[in-house]
């Protein structure tokens, strides 16, 4: 048995942009930017992760509607999902998406204005 578990946190990218699938569940998608910075010699670099994320469930995602902006603070845990799909070109891609789903046992963590 394994454990699919992700702990992200940073600031989000852009507004979350929020959608009705046509079975009328609702999900937000958004990117989050964690910045890490380390000592190289006498300078400090900055090392910046995006992650994507898909939040689904209705109090989740009113929380998002409500409280998630451009360059807020979150955190969330959900769990890492490989998404594949064909592009018009015919090559095929894949990413990793972060899900965020309280029936998973997802949540959002925390959310701070910027």
């Amino acid at each position: 048995m394994s454990l699919n578990r992700f702990f992200f946190d940073g600031h989000i990218g852009a507004k979350p942009d929020i959608r009705t699938t046509s079975n009328g569940a609702r999900v937000a998608n958004f990117s989050i930017a964690n910045t890490e910075s380390y000592k190289s010699g006498d300078d400090w670099k900055d090392i910046t992760t995006w992650v994507r994320v898909q939040v689904w469930g209705e109090a989740s995602v009113k929380r998002i509607e409500k409280q998630a902006d451009k360059g807020c603070y979150i955190s969330i845990l959900g769990k890492m999902v490989q998404r594949t799909w064909t592009g018009k070109d015919g090559v095929e891609h894949s990413t990793l998406e972060a899900v965020v789903n309280y029936k998973d046992g997802g949540q959002i963590i925390d959310i701070r204005p910027k």
